[in-house]
């Protein structure tokens, strides 16, 4: 049993590769950043929640690491800014989670609406949706959803 052990990789002395936080937080970014699109175009579908839940659980690992000090300069060298700007520290994995997803919804958001047109808070928000839809398209953000939903 032992000998079947330890071709397994299993017992003392046996190294696992870091995770390629790199491409974790590329991906992570990538697919709260549609998620929040979808939120405020309004799309509740489950394909729309699956970027959510999928972004999660790669920037919850993503936070982990990083509270746990594992990231360093080289193994996050290509993470989007946009990550390193919402990390934030608190009292939990799950603060840290959430004060990032509330603030890739508020950019979403802002980067929508358009304040500088002469409009009704109706047609505004119309508008907002369509921006929402067309930057959700120009991010490739369906490729995304057909990745995660297989």
């Amino acid at each position: 049993m032992v000998a079947f052990a330890l071709s397994l990789g299993v017992g003392a002395g046996c190294v696992t590769a870091e995770p390629d936080y790199n491409l974790i937080g590329k991906r992570a970014f990538s697919l709260w950043e549609c998620a929040a699109l979808s939120g405020v175009a309004r799309d509740d579908s489950p394909e729309a929640l699956n970027l959510f839940n999928s972004g999660f659980e790669l920037m919850r690992e993503f936070v982990v690491a990083w509270k746990e000090g594992r990231l360093t300069k080289e193994n996050t060298n290509e993470v989007p800014v946009g990550i390193s700007w919402r990390l934030t520290s608190g009292p939990s994995v799950d603060f840290s989670l959430g004060y990032m997803w509330s603030e890739f919804a508020r950019y979403a958001f802002d980067d929508t609406w358009d304040d500088s047109i002469e409009a009704t808070f109706d047609e505004k928000k119309k508008l907002q949706i369509l921006k929402a839809e067309q930057q959700f398209r120009d991010r490739n953000c369906e490729l995304l959803e057909e990745v995660i939903g297989k």
